[in-house]
C-alpha cells in the first residue's frame, strides 16, 4: 500500500510541477476550476482520483511521484 503524504507536501510538489504556466491556464485545460488548483496548491484540499491522474498526466509525471511517498 502506498504511503501518503501531507496536503501541504502535495501542494508543494504541484507548485513546482507547474513551474512558471499561468494557474488559470493549468485550470482550464484540465477542466477544474481555479479556485480548485489554488486549494490544492496551498494545500487546503487534495485532489481526488480523477483530478490527480489529469494532474500527473499533463505534468509528465506519475501519480505516485505527485501524492505518494517515494
Amino acid at each position: 500500500m502506498e504511503k501518503t503524504v501531507s496536503a501541504e507536501v502535495i501542494g508543494s510538489r504541484l507548485r513546482e510541477a507547474r513551474g512558471i504556466r499561468p494557474k488559470t491556464k493549468v485550470a482550464k485545460l484540465l477542466g477544474i476550476s481555479y479556485s480548485s488548483l489554488c486549494k490544492y496548491e496551498a494545500g487546503l484540499r487534495v485532489p481526488k482520483g480523477n483530478v490527480k491522474k489529469l494532474l500527473a498526466d499533463y505534468y509528465g509525471v506519475s501519480v505516485e511521484e505527485l501524492f505518494y511517498a517515494n
